[in-house]
């Protein structure tokens, strides 16, 4: 059995008329209509006690999301604007030796070497990931197969 505690409010004249027509329908009483009332009060009031607590975070949040999405994108732009530069450098070079592939790896090396060292140096409590930190020769990408150049794009060059 359910147990309801009785209340007495005083609610002003205008507001006592609503309840009393909308209490007038059928299946409904002030009852049931000042409990809901009450609920959906209490619940919104939770919600912008959430919200204050955590509406200000969430934004910070949002708002560093965003900037990293742009970090990213002009990152990959700024990258495929490099990759387009090399491939044109490069289209008429013949395909590279030995000497030539050991070279690349070496600077290949130095690169990352950097990079760690450069991420590292900006913030010390930063653990540089072993891939970037330390790229072995056998991860270095082996080129020595592909011999790119205009010809085999097309009548581009």
């Amino acid at each position: 059995m359910r147990h309801k505690t009785r209340h007495q409010f005083h609610l002003p004249d205008a507001l006592s008329e609503q309840l009393n027509l909308l209490a007038a329908k059928p299946g409904a009483s002030k009852s049931i209509i000042m409990a809901e009332a009450i609920t959906a009060w209490i619940e919104r009031k939770g919600m912008r006690d959430t919200d204050d607590r955590f509406g200000a975070k969430i934004d910070r949040l949002v708002m560093s999301q965003k900037a990293q999405a742009q970090d990213i994108e002009m990152i990959i732009e700024m990258l495929s604007k490099l990759i387009w530069h090399e491939m044109l450098l490069t289209a008429h070079q013949p395909p590279s030796d030995e000497t030539t592939r050991s070279l690349a790896r070496k600077r290949f090396q130095m690169l990352f070497d950097q990079v760690a060292q450069d991420l590292a140096a900006k913030d010390p409590r930063r653990h540089v990931h072993s891939a970037i930190a330390r790229v072995t020769p056998a991860a270095v990408p082996d080129f020595s197969g592909i011999n790119l150049s205009l010809k085999d794009v097309g009548n581009e060059g």
